[in-house]
């Protein structure tokens, strides 16, 4: 390798400096050298740097990982500050900055509310203290009032239907101070009406009886089949959501919510009371009050959920066995609401004590804590980004936190709840105690407190900022902008389905170390694992010794390698299909392009390899139930036949928008073999931000036929393509990506003596590319402007042969 080139950037011959490399996982990539960066220098000295030499139009704001946590003074503060010398080159990460809170709307309630979800597009949910539940649309149209309740709400969530169609009934669970949880089923395509009494006739269908203390919340699986409660009495109920047909226990005595807790009333069954449904089990294991329970956001932990309470503790269940499996506890810190981030691997409390406590989930290690100003009553955690959390506190200021850095929050709001109460004379309008927060898919944060509810638009990243504008209505409404795209998977509904390999650093691995590891495109934990000890040696700086204490900490984080296949079922669940564009094309693939394995397609010169490619392109970005992925693409072209326009071409057919569609395709030209293997390690970084649902080699062999030739150089040339190979087959089972490898083809003299469809030719390669695609597809010229694709290998379809065409909006059935 070269040496690193060295830019001084100091004002002053004088001037102390520091050696700085700076790097990225956006899109915004400068040429790595070595900077050498004054010490005076801050967050906004070094954005302007990236800004100017990238020369950007408009200026976007960076901020900077160092270490693993922000940079929140200059760089000599904090080399000082960690003990580094001036001289020791530092590896920097930039990172867009979370943009300023944007206030969508405010609708005012009667009541403090208590409780608010935002889980179900362009709705929201809200349960208050004047013992009602509202549904809102998001136009701020009040859908129903639920008054099944004789006492404050104190929490509220959609049950999902993932069968449901978008105009059947949804349900909601609504839990409250007089001991019960209903179950209620709520139309979704009621005419608004203006009478009160009318938005009251929903009634409940289900009370679910446990509880002889206040509930303080309730919480749904992703499938809607099971709900958890948890209350004042340290209970924990497990419910499935089925409605029975009579009463499953008997009638019983409520506590009378009021200042006398000691007076009971009998409730009287009439016919419109719902019916009593009894816990399919309970839970038990916190000494104190239960404050808030939560289901784990990640799909293969189906059966984990969180709870905390005022025991000081938050705590871990196995809810299909019944058990607490581990237990968190923060010293003499009652804790008031919990949040999980989407890897599943932090988790962070509310204190009454003014912090936030944030536990690695499955460490020992001591909590740190995120400092405020008043009691902190609700967190929640970004529905993507396993980086991001808000808090909101008694002082109505609502924090946005980076848990790489938790000395500061990055951003901050105020909530102020209803806008048409009028200030008092001279003075800004009150805060407004926040009490409950969800942060929804959409950007959306809605915040819940003493006047109301507002909803704020947080934006996570400058190259979003255009999307989100063009598509304004649709994040507050659900109807869509003609020929737009929706929002790619990282921006809308993607589970972080990988871990990254920042992970390390919470079980005792530096920060360097892990730097280091990404230097050799390691970007994931998976990543580790793949990597052989011998290979890891050979990354500079890092010894036998911490080759194997990385190796340890990667196999605690991960588990066992082997699974139940019933799991590898629920796994594969995540697979997806991306259209060819021919729908019998797709019909003989079983749906298309397939994730998670290396598809191949091969045939000679005109038979539609790059159109199928470039029809894929847009297919992908397209939502799922249009045979799309709803992600981004990454073009690797070594024949140098990409064209933008026959995109737009394409794009036209779907009905989006061209310019749309290229802004989410990267594109690189490979100029030899060595550099194709490049390109595919530089590829990690960005697949590691997520949202990439496609990765095109077109064509795989076309440089290594260049660079190799002859029978000398061939066992070479197949190692190296093997190792090329096992890399994409590692990045489609790490990423969930589909894989389009496209081939050419070499005449074959054997197979002159006999009739094979296609004629004498066959795929270049070899066995090492043969038995690298799971998925393989011979094409060939038919009658006229026909084409006919064979399916000639694959693990689960039979052999079968479709005909297509290829036409201006690329590849269609005949």
């Amino acid at each position: 390798m070269s040496e690193t080139a060295t830019t001084t950037v100091t004002p002053a011959a004088a001037a102390a400096t520091v050696p700085v490399i700076l790097k990225t996982r956006t899109g915004y990539v400068i040429p790595t050298e070595k900077y050498m960066i004054p010490t005076s220098w801050r967050r906004f000295h070094l954005s302007q740097l990236i800004n100017k030499v990238l020369a950007l139009p408009q200026p976007v704001p960076f901020d900077f990982v160092v270490h693993g946590e922000m940079l929140r003074a200059s760089l000599g503060e904090w080399c000082a500050s960690k003990g580094i010398e001036e001289e020791e080159t530092l590896e920097i990460e930039y990172i867009e900055s979370v943009l300023p809170p944007e206030r969508v709307s405010s609708i005012p309630h009667p009541d403090w509310v208590s409780s608010i979800s935002c889980h179900l597009k362009g709705y929201f949910l809200t349960g208050s203290y004047d013992s009602c539940v509202r549904l809102y649309n998001d136009r701020q149209e009040l859908l129903h009032t639920i008054s099944s309740h004789s006492a404050p709400v104190s929490s509220v969530c959609f049950i999902p239907r993932p069968q449901a169609g978008p105009s059947d009934p949804q349900l909601i669970a609504s839990t409250s101070y007089d001991t019960t949880c209903h179950i209620v089923s709520a139309p979704m395509d009621a005419m608004i009406v203006a009478d009160d009494e009318e938005r009251s006739r929903l009634k409940a269908l289900a009370s679910l009886q446990l509880h002889t203390a206040p509930i303080s919340s309730v919480a749904s699986n992703s499938t809607g089949s099971t709900l958890l409660t948890a209350g004042w009495d340290s209970y924990i109920g497990v419910w499935t959501t089925e409605i029975p047909e009579s009463d499953e226990v008997d009638e019983v005595v409520y506590p009378s919510f009021d200042a006398d807790r000691r007076k009971r009333r009998k409730v009287k069954k009439d016919e419109n009371a719902p019916v009593r449904k009894a816990p399919q089990s309970v839970m038990k294991s916190h000494t104190s009050r239960i404050s808030s329970i939560q289901w784990s956001p990640v799909s293969s932990d189906a059966s984990l959920a969180y709870s905390c309470g005022w025991d000081f503790t938050a705590r871990s269940w196995d809810v299909e066995a019944g058990v607490c499996t581990a237990t968190m506890t923060a010293s003499e810190k009652a804790m008031l609401d919990v949040a999980v981030t989407c890897n599943g691997r932090t988790l962070v409390s509310a204190n009454g004590d003014r912090t936030a406590s944030v536990f690695a989930i499955g460490s020992s290690a001591s909590p740190s804590h995120l400092s405020h100003m008043s009691p902190v009553t609700s967190i929640t955690a970004h529905p993507i980004s396993a980086h991001h959390v808000a808090s909101g506190c008694m002082d109505g200021i609502v924090r946005i936190w980076d848990l790489r850095s938790t000395k500061s929050a990055v951003e901050s709001f105020v909530a102020r709840g209803d806008q048409n109460e009028p200030a008092k004379e001279g003075q800004k309008q009150s805060a407004s105690k926040v009490l409950s927060l969800d942060w929804s898919q959409g950007n959306l944060i809605g915040c819940a407190g003493e006047k109301g509810i507002d909803i704020f638009r947080i934006l996570m990243s400058r190259r979003n900022t255009t999307t989100t504008a063009s598509q304004r209505d649709q994040s507050v409404a659900p109807s869509a902008r003609a020929g737009s795209l929706p929002p790619t998977q990282d921006d809308e509904d993607e589970e972080c389905s990988f871990d990254l390999v920042d992970e390390l650093q919470q079980h005792g691995i530096n920060a360097q170390d892990i730097s280091k590891l990404k230097s050799a495109s390691v970007y994931t934990m998976h990543g580790v694992k793949a990597m052989s000890r011998r290979n890891m040696c050979k990354i500079k700086g890092l010894s036998e010794a911490k080759v194997e204490k990385i190796k340890e900490a990667a196999a605690k984080i991960l588990g066992s390698s082997f699974l139940p296949a019933t799991l590898v079922m629920e796994k594969r669940k995540d697979v997806f299909f991306i259209s060819t564009g021919s729908k019998v094309v797709d019909g003989v693939l079983g749906g298309g392009i397939q994730s998670r394995c290396i598809s191949e397609v091969y045939g000679e010169y005109r038979t539609g390899k790059t159109q199928l490619a470039h029809t894929i392109c847009v297919v992908a970005q397209l939502p799922r139930e249009m045979g799309g992925a709803g992600g981004k693409v990454a073009y690797i072209d070594t024949e140098g036949t990409f064209r933008p326009e026959r995109i737009s071409q394409i794009a036209d057919r779907f009905g989006v928008e061209g310019a749309q569609v290229l802004e989410n395709i990267v594109h690189a030209r490979a100029l030899n073999s060595e550099h194709q293997m490049e390109l595919t390690k530089d590829l990690g970084e960005r697949l590691a931000e997520g949202g990439y649902r496609l990765v095109i080699v077109d064509s795989i062999m076309a440089l290594f036929r260049v660079d190799y030739s002859g029978r000398g150089e061939l066992s070479e040339r197949q190692q190296k393509l093997g190792q090329f190979l096992a890399h994409l087959t590692r990045m489609a089972e790490e990423y969930n990506l589909a894989i389009l490898l496209t081939n050419q083809v070499q005449s074959d003299p054997g197979a002159t003596m006999v009739f094979t469809a296609g004629g004498a030719l066959k795929p270049i390669g070899g066995h090492v590319l043969s038995h690298a695609s799971t998925v393989r597809m011979m094409l060939r010229k038919g009658r006229g402007d026909e084409r006919i694709a064979k399916l000639s290998d694959s693990p689960d379809r039979p052999e079968g042969e479709a005909t297509y065409k290829l036409a201006e909006g690329g590849w269609e059935d005949v």
